[in-house]
């Protein structure tokens, strides 16, 4: 092949090592065809003729053969893997007019376009992960050792889906919560420049605005966080919100039972004090119907065992659902983590309380994925 032919053709070769012998050849004819290249001699700074400088670009060439046969094989198929990567999920997304092409892969549609950059055989693994998930240890009989809440979770519903940028929001101790890959969140990240602002809702903050604090400084003052407090106690805490932040001065209730449904679980009397709305009541009040929640964090003391229902028909998608559950309601427990995988949601943390429950209470971080995830391929 001549010096233009090769540059012109497309590397299908049949392994990494053969693309990159290739690829090496084709820089030595790039020096081989510029002949007015000279080799400078250091005695006489002379130039040297161009017959010499074949020779010296034909010995770097088998050179460059030599290493490249030294490859080791681990080192091919990561090559391998990088090039795959690049042809599949970020490849020919964006339109000339910059809108997303027909040419749409996996990650982006199962996701509902908040992955953009994960490769087709990637995904692919991940979703065999949750397809072949195990949810207990005790397939038998998943209420084994139901009394002992510690004990019951660790023993089911472990995470079946990893986000590779995951991070700690908030800081260190309780409070904080892991965000899947708080970075796509961000002001006009997305290739295709939809993504410029972002919904959080922080349901249960007690005076306590870490969390909100770090969503403004990690993710973006483009967020529009709201944040719900019932105020049981009849403490007040809008006065301590920081600027940015929306405060409500209510809480979660469930839609069939009302606010006194969590005495199944709580015994006490003030979690019937203080202001209540159906998740729905709270979409419609705010005019968030038929917008996306991108962030859900709820820590309410138990009324997750009485809302959690309320959270999938509210009117608004939750993109993200983090939730600390609080000990083992024999009748709820197994019913809750099973509807979250009926209504397409992947755990993709969990973290015991161990400061404060010794384990009985527990941190799960869920993501909703596009039905398509779901099915066969």
């Amino acid at each position: 092949d001549t010096v233009p032919q090769l540059r012109q053709k497309h590397c299908h070769c049949e392994n990494v090592r053969n693309c990159s012998v290739r690829s090496h050849l084709s820089g030595r004819l790039d020096i081989i065809e510029r002949n007015e290249m000279r080799i400078t001699n250091s005695k006489g700074n002379q130039n040297i003729p161009t017959s010499v400088s074949l020779v010296v670009g034909f010995l770097l060439g088998v050179l460059m053969m030599v290493m490249i046969s030294n490859r080791s094989p681990v080192d091919s198929y990561t090559l391998l893997e990088d090039s795959s990567a690049r042809t599949n999920c970020n490849q020919d997304k964006a339109s000339s007019d910059g809108s997303i092409s027909n040419n749409q892969l996996a990650c982006y549609r199962d996701s509902g376009g908040f992955f953009d950059d994960i490769s087709d055989s990637d995904w692919s693994r991940i979703k065999d992960r949750v397809k072949t998930r195990q949810n207990h240890l005790h397939l038998e009989d998943p209420t084994v050792n139901i009394e002992s809440s510690e004990g019951w979770y660790q023993e089911n519903f472990e995470p079946d889906f990893t986000c590779l940028h995951e991070r700690r929001i908030g800081g260190m101790g309780d409070g904080p919560k892991w965000v899947c890959d708080p970075h796509r969140l961000a002001a006009g990240n997305k290739k295709d420049n939809k993504k410029k602002d972002c919904l959080i809702y922080s349901v249960g903050s007690e005076g306590n605005f870490m969390f909100e604090n770090a969503i403004k400084k990690e993710i973006g003052r483009h967020c529009e966080i709201h944040t719900f407090d019932p105020e049981i106690q009849g403490t007040e805490y809008g006065h301590l919100a920081p600027e940015g932040v929306n405060y409500h001065n209510w809480g979660f209730m469930s839609e069939t039972e009302g606010k006194e449904a969590q005495a199944k679980y709580y015994n006490n009397v003030n979690r019937f004090k203080g202001n209540f709305k159906t998740m729905k009541e709270t979409i419609e009040t705010l005019g968030h119907t038929g917008k996306v929640i991108d962030v859900f964090k709820i820590d309410c003391e138990g009324c997750e065992w009485t809302t959690f229902q309320g959270w999938f028909n509210s009117g608004a998608t939750l993109r993200q659902i983090l939730v600390e559950v609080h000990k083992t309601p024999i009748d709820t427990v197994i019913p809750f983590f099973t509807g979250m995988q009926d209504a397409g949601y992947v755990t993709f943390h969990k973290e015991p309380n161990i400061q404060w429950a010794g384990g009985a209470c527990v941190e799960y971080a869920f993501l909703k994925l596009e039905d398509s995830f779901f099915k066969e391929d």
